[in-house]
């Protein structure tokens, strides 16, 4: 299998590293799930997701303005016009709010 073969991803758990995980991989374009034990955890999950996507969308529009605040993993492009970073805020905008939490390990 080649990464390029790969549409989904799932992870396990959505505490600090999984909220990262699912975030970063989202942005990317894959289809994210992430399994929970509990609908408790998915409750926790969700302001977890919502502040990791605040620090992504706060990281690319300090970039607009301050070539220093450069974040590979948001960007293989190091140098962007303000409008290029616009349409990185935009597809956040529009992926993040896209990650799926599930408590089904069949659905995950």
């Amino acid at each position: 299998m080649d990464i390029k073969d790969v549409k989904r991803v799932t992870i396990a758990g959505c505490g600090t590293e999984g909220s990262q995980i699912a975030s970063m991989v989202a942005y990317k374009g894959f289809e994210t799930t992430v399994w929970l034990r509990s609908e408790g955890s998915i409750e926790r999950a969700r302001p977890r997701l919502a502040s990791v996507k605040k620090q992504i969308v706060g990281v690319l529009e300090a970039w607009k303005t301050d070539p220093s605040a450069y974040c590979r993993g948001l960007s293989d492009e190091r140098d962007l016009t303000p409008e290029q970073i616009d349409e990185l805020i935009a597809q956040a905008e529009e992926r993040l709010p896209k990650i799926h939490l599930t408590t089904s390990l069949e659905e995950a």
